[in-house]
């Protein structure tokens, strides 16, 4: 058997080529905050002409469109998302969900929060799973910002 031995400045050479390697690649594949071309999103959400009491609004990104998914609140049929969390440039898929009070309420187990026999007024989904987890609303973000208003119906 034949021993080949590597000299120490050698494999010393090899250790340092090595982690300037992993370091270089690692940072081809971030994109930080700035590339990604935010663009700050608003409107109005109507149910059945009616603003969303509250909820959530997200968007995907969709088909070549790249960058993180983006999100907000509603309140009083309203959404605001600023520049910084923002969707990127190009289609998004939407999702929308949200609460309405039924008008009755209910009876809430005890806990820390409740004392026994509390009641609280019950919340039910206000907006059909076909604009929420079954969605198939695509609108397109273009700069410099965009309002995107939703008038969705119950039925």
């Amino acid at each position: 058997m034949i021993r080949i031995e590597i000299p120490k400045c050698t494999e010393r050479r090899w250790a340092v080529l090595s982690s300037l390697a992993c370091v270089l690649l690692a940072g081809f594949g971030c994109t930080s905050q700035t590339d990604l071309n935010r663009i700050p999103v608003s409107g109005m959400i109507t149910i059945d002409g009616k603003p969303l009491d509250s909820g959530t609004i997200q968007f995907f990104p969709h088909g070549d469109t790249k960058g993180p998914m983006a999100g907000g609140r509603i309140e009083n049929g309203v959404y605001a998302i600023t520049s910084q969390d923002g969707p990127s440039k190009g289609e998004h898929l939407i999702r929308i969900a949200g609460k309405r009070k039924s008008g009755r309420t209910i009876k809430v187990p005890p806990d820390e929060y409740a004392p026994e026999g509390s009641v609280v007024e019950e919340m039910v989904d206000a907006v059909p799973a076909r604009y929420g987890e079954k969605s198939d609303l695509i609108r397109d973000i273009a700069a410099p910002s965009t309002e995107i208003n939703f008038e969705l119906e119950s039925k």
